[in-house]
């Protein structure tokens, strides 16, 4: 349901004047508009000393940079940021993905606010708004588009990963996050409570932010329903600098657009309360994988399949299945919940039955089911062990504050650069009228020789959770599965000089990629592989160095040959937390008919555009750095 608009105590002051703005924010910190010190110093103040300068504001990482810094020293660093997904968000310059290839770079600004209240964000939102700068929000730092950094050095971050309350209702049916929390603290707490927190999959992600504020998928989503669904108030804080609570009855246009609008765009999130769940008793996993001898046989399979998968679209499956026509295979790994081993396998017993009269296709993997392991509470009940998930382990880098908290096989998307990612759900209806076409679609876009194509069942809300009165794209509730592509490197630092140390660090953690088939033969020489490298002079070593970015540029252009296929065989809607970073119809894929909603919300609550991020609600107003605005208008009504 749309909002009604005009509920939203905003722009209350008394105090207003008229100011003629320039068009661009001020980002040049050599000029005349830029803040001097005794205004920092003021503001530092304000925020009891958290206001954080130059190399403090940046990654340990950086110090490779520094002409001072041993070769030793700089390697330690590399490594220390590719050990755990949650050391990079402990700085305000640390950043999980480092930037797609033609399109963006992470790059910390030199101011940076730690925030570790609300009125820490209020002081470092007023004091950009006052002096026009540009302003970033960071919270843990997930973001595969870079909209929790800005383009430029010159600009002012509110990072709020020090603010790390988690607060729970006397009857547990309730938990308050601040904006610093990462789910793994919120999930194992709600484990110990015998609840379920909807989440997402990896435990790295902020609890508070883009996550829930896209919508937030995870693997039980069909069951109990997105992070926005689960949302049950937020407070923000307000381009005017004001501290609101958005909530079903306070200020509802705002909270209609904080679920499911985008992070960054309508106010800084400080925390979250969220609704929770029983945990649930029953719970596992099915894996397996068929495989067929030649094209035509697996066509026959994924149609098959297609007409098969609609009795998944429940409130008990999730995870993934990934068909892939170059290897004539798909491959499952799913998961449920609410259901007894048992119960899942009398779901798949048609399938067995299907794929016996198959011909030329057999199991690669045969199915198997595996039930969760139970966790037995205080009180005697018995739940499953969600956490940690298979495969989770606790990394050893000699730091106490990351060592104690579990990593489960994402250190493959640290550091990431990317080449891009594609997404679009698949409606269920058009699935069941039409598996033939589907399969078609699916074999042209999993011919392409890249790393991940995967079709979703846990962000995609068929047959499951009920619909909440959110803003993200309604399609999902249609869709039966999501189609997902991305591809990435690990550890590559655009702004590092690209010395032995950083070549060492990048291609000695992807050998896989360099022998894989993903660059031209004669992009990368062997030498460059292997230990050689470390006897190579400079000259080689650039060239090793140019090697790279020719691989960049060859798979940058192969990506966008596959998201052009996905245009093309897929115009239905798109997750905004991971879709297509060049998307030339952004605002009706990601939010469809609910876009002209979120607009008026954002002229409401942000009427001069002081958080804008790359492709957010209301970002066509600014240049694609969002640094000036496209409108001729300059004078704005303005608190002062």
């Amino acid at each position: 349901m749309a909002p009604s608009f005009g509920k939203i105590a905003l722009w209350t002051s008394t105090v207003k004047e008229m100011t003629a703005r320039s068009q661009c924010r001020c980002t040049d910190m050599s000029s005349a508009c830029w803040p001097g010190d005794e205004s920092w110093a003021k503001l530092n103040a304000t925020v009891r000393g958290n206001l954080v300068t130059g190399a403090a504001a940046a990654s340990p990482v950086a110090s490779c940079s520094a002409s001072h810094t041993s070769s030793e020293q700089c390697g330690a660093a590399l490594n220390r940021s590719k050990s755990s997904e949650f050391w990079n968000m402990k700085f305000s310059g640390g950043f999980q993905s480092t930037g797609l290839q033609g399109g963006f770079s992470t790059r910390p600004s030199e101011y940076a606010v730690l925030a570790h209240s609300a009125d820490d964000v209020r002081q470092a939102v007023n004091f950009a708004r006052q002096h026009d700068l540009r302003l970033a929000v960071k919270g843990a730092g997930h973001d595969y588009v870079g909209r929790n950094s800005a383009p430029t050095a010159g600009s002012l971050l509110v990072a709020t990963f020090p603010m790390l309350g988690i607060y729970w209702a006397d009857d547990n049916t309730t938990v308050t996050v601040e904006a610093g929390v990462t789910w793994q603290d919120v999930y194992i707490q709600a484990q110990d409570r015998g609840r379920y927190v909807q989440g997402g999959h990896c435990p790295s992600v902020g609890a508070v932010g883009g996550f829930s504020l896209g919508a937030g998928f995870g693997p039980m989503a069909r069951m109990y329903g997105t992070g926005a669904d689960n949302m049950v108030s937020a407070t923000v804080v307000t381009a005017n600098g004001d501290v609101l609570l958005a909530s079903e009855t306070e200020n509802v246009d705002l909270f209609w657009a904080l679920r499911g609008g985008g992070g960054g765009t309508f106010g800084i999130v400080t925390n979250i309360s969220y609704r929770t769940h029983v945990a649930p008793s029953a719970g596992g996993y099915v894996r397996g994988g068929m495989v067929c001898e030649d094209a035509a046989n697996f066509e026959q399979l994924l149609v098959a399949f297609l007409q098969f998968i609609p009795r998944l679209f429940t409130q008990y499956w999730g995870d993934s299945a990934t068909p892939n026509a170059l290897t004539h295979s798909i491959d499952l790994s799913l998961l449920y919940v609410g259901l007894t081993e048992e119960e899942a396998r009398s779901v798949w017993k048609p399938w067995t039955t299907i794929m016996n009269g198959l011909s030329k296709c057999s199991w690669k993997a045969a199915l198997s089911f595996s039930d969760m392991p139970l966790i037995k509470l205080p009180s005697g009940e018995e739940n499953i062990r969600i956490y940690p998930y298979p495969g989770a382990h606790y990394p050893r880098t000699g730091d106490p504050a990351v060592d104690d908290r579990l990593v489960d096989g994402f250190l493959g998307q640290i550091n990431q650069w990317s080449f891009g990612q594609g997404h679009r759900y698949v409606l269920e209806e058009d699935i069941v009228r039409d598996p033939v076409s589907i399969a078609k679609k699916l074999i042209k876009l999993t011919s392409f020789p890249t790393t991940y194509r995967v079709l979703q069942f846990s962000k995609a809300l068929a047959g499951g959770s009920s619909v909440g009165n959110v803003s993200a794209n309604p399609l999902v509730r249609k869709a039966g599965v999501a189609l997902m592509g991305n591809e990435h490197v690990a550890n590559y630092f655009p702004h590092l000089p690209e010395t032995r140390d950083t070549l060492v660090n990048f291609i000695g953690s992807m050998s896989w990629f360099w022998s894989g088939g993903f660059c031209a033969p004669s992009d990368i020489q062997p030498s460059c592989l292997t230990p050689a490298v470390q006897s190579m002079n400079d000259s080689e070593i650039q060239a090793c160095w140019g090697g790279v970015h020719r691989c960049f540029e060859f798979r940058s252009e192969q990506f966008k040959n596959y998201t052009a296929v996905l245009r093309t065989e897929f115009s239905t809607g798109s997750y905004v937390n991971e879709g297509d970073y060049f998307e030339p119809d952004w605002q009706h894929m990601f939010w469809g008919d609910n876009y002209a909603g979120l607009r008026e919300v954002k002229a409401q609550v942000d009427p001069l555009g002081l958080f804008v991020c790359y492709h957010c609600v209301g970002s066509e107003d600014w240049t694609l750095d969002g640094n000036c605005r496209t409108s001729e208008t300059q004078t704005q009504e303005v608190l002062v």
